[in-house]
């Protein structure tokens, strides 16, 4: 999961007053989905985006689960239509940039939703913000067009260790910021513990996240467990697969190996500009792919 480091505002809407700047900071919890809401602006900007925010984060998982049934099939199967909610659109649409043959629209799921909130935000506030940062469970939907986000990567490092950061620089449009990984909420077939996307929405960087870090793999000797995922979920979108649900201590080889194999995924992503850049991170080890406006610090 991500987090940001810097320091966030009471759940009152509070006043920076040199600045004039206001801000508030929102959660919003119903059923699977646990979202955290930032804005910045002026007061009237943000007390309009925070009205009935709840309300719209239900009917955006209301829409997922009206389709649930078409997004459990690849990206490859389904053709977009402009009757489609607008959530659902953009989950297909990801998956179909990303890998059709491999992705099903859940795999953006999260990011979308956050991609549909900040827009929603926006909307509201008739472009009174400064800011905003919507994080659904680690898949981020973000717009600082006047100032760097400085974003912690949790899981990156062992414990003990100075956590690692993405940095991003001030950009003008909204973005998105995802993180996948066997050892969180949504399954893989990978053994990353922690593979970070930066892309031009939160549902691209959701799906990228997600194909990078099943390509993180490496047998291991017995040292890698995994179980077909309908066991696991029967709700699940990829029933037949099997995904990993232990990894041991592997050797420096296997680190290498299994990280060379993802970054090759992440690589291809890059050089075709559908992400800004990845991080890979297994057991102490990692592999930083960036240009343009994101570091790894």
């Amino acid at each position: 999961m991500i987090r940001e480091r810097t320091c966030v505002s009471s759940n009152d809407v509070s006043r920076d007053i040199p600045e004039r700047i206001f801000s508030a900071d929102v959660r919003v919890s119903y059923g699977p989905m646990e979202i955290g809401i930032q804005v910045n602006g002026t007061e009237r900007g943000v007390r309009k985006s925070c009205e009935d925010v709840d309300k719209k984060a239900r009917l955006l998982l209301d829409d997922v689960k009206r389709f649930h049934p078409l997004l459990k099939l690849r990206g490859e199967e389904l053709r977009v239509k402009s009757r489609w909610p607008r959530v659902v659109q953009r989950m297909v649409e990801a998956v179909q940039v990303v890998s059709a043959e491999t992705l099903t629209p859940m795999a953006a799921v999260a990011g979308a939703i956050s991609d549909e909130l900040l827009l929603d935000l926006q909307d509201a506030a008739d472009g009174f913000l400064t800011k905003v940062l919507v994080n659904n469970g680690g898949d981020m939907a973000l717009f600082s067009p006047d100032e760097p986000v400085r974003v912690g990567i949790r899981g990156a490092v062992p414990e003990g260790m100075s956590m690692r950061e993405v940095l991003i620089s001030e950009v003008d449009e909204p973005y998105g910021l995802a993180t996948s990984g066997w050892r969180g909420r949504s399954f893989s077939q990978g053994i990353a513990d922690a593979v970070v996307v930066a892309a031009d929405s939160g549902a691209l960087a959701d799906a990228a996240a997600t194909f990078v870090g099943n390509y993180v793999k490496e047998e291991g000797h017995g040292r890698v467990r995994r179980r077909k995922a309908s066991e696991l979920d029967p709700m699940t979108d990829i029933p037949n697969l099997m995904v990993t649900v232990s990894c041991d201590q592997l050797s420096e080889d296997e680190k290498l190996t299994a990280l060379e194999n993802g970054g090759a995924m992440a690589s291809s992503l890059l050089g075709r500009g559908i992400i800004w850049g990845a991080g890979i991170y297994l057991q102490g080890e990692s592999m930083e792919l960036s240009k343009g406006v994101i570091n790894f610090k």
